[in-house]
């Protein structure tokens, strides 16, 4: 029981450290974006803009996590794996960037923060089903890496309401942060170590 005990526990902070990786990846990509566009004298994004990137990015480093756990541990734990970081994930996101403590009394402040982390959980399924077509799709003129890449920059100009060839440059950028950031804080060595747990 006391062996069980402990594994459950390394697991569960395992999961902890690779949420909060994930979230460190989304703020790191959203913060270079922010410079990025500062540095071209663009004007600074609204706070509805910068959550919407940041919710991308959320979607986004989760596929990520997806593919790297099909790679490490097939079907079975990438279920396991999307069962334990996209609601947590999602929840650890609305919980950084709104306060919903200092709130009017009327203010039903926990069905709002169930809401947004709803929005956030079926935006990941609507972008996790588009990503994961262009990564299955036939072989062709275009790396998959490339589509799926740029499927996240399209979603991104939308954001912006800028057109992406006017934004070349952040065309190029954004995928070199995403994997930085990734390689950085080594979320696939942390995948990895997570599966020797689950198993």
């Amino acid at each position: 029981m006391g062996l069980f005990g402990n594994k459950e526990k390394k697991l569960i902070e395992a999961l902890t450290i690779l949420s909060k990786s994930v979230l460190q990846c989304i703020f790191s990509v959203a913060e270079a974006i922010t410079t990025s566009l500062k540095s071209e004298k663009e004007k600074s994004l609204t706070e509805e803009q910068d959550y919407s990137i940041k919710q991308e990015m959320l979607c986004f480093y989760l596929h990520y996590l997806d593919r790297i756990a099909i790679q490490e541990g097939g079907e079975q734990y990438y279920a396991w794996l999307q069962d334990n970081m996209v609601l947590t994930c999602s929840e650890l996101l609305v919980e950084l960037l709104f306060d919903t403590k200092n709130v009017a009394e009327d203010f039903d402040a926990q069905q709002w923060e169930t809401r947004m982390v709803n929005e956030c959980v079926d935006l990941y399924n609507k972008r996790g089903q588009e990503y994961m077509s262009l990564v299955l799709m036939e072989e062709g003129k275009i790396p998959k890496d490339n589509a799926v890449f740029g499927k996240l920059m399209f979603n991104i100009n939308e954001i912006l309401g800028k057109d992406k060839i006017n934004n070349f440059n952040m065309m190029i950028e954004v995928p070199l942060w995403v994997m930085q950031s990734a390689s950085n804080i080594k979320l696939n060595d942390q995948v990895r170590s997570l599966k020797k747990l689950v198993h």
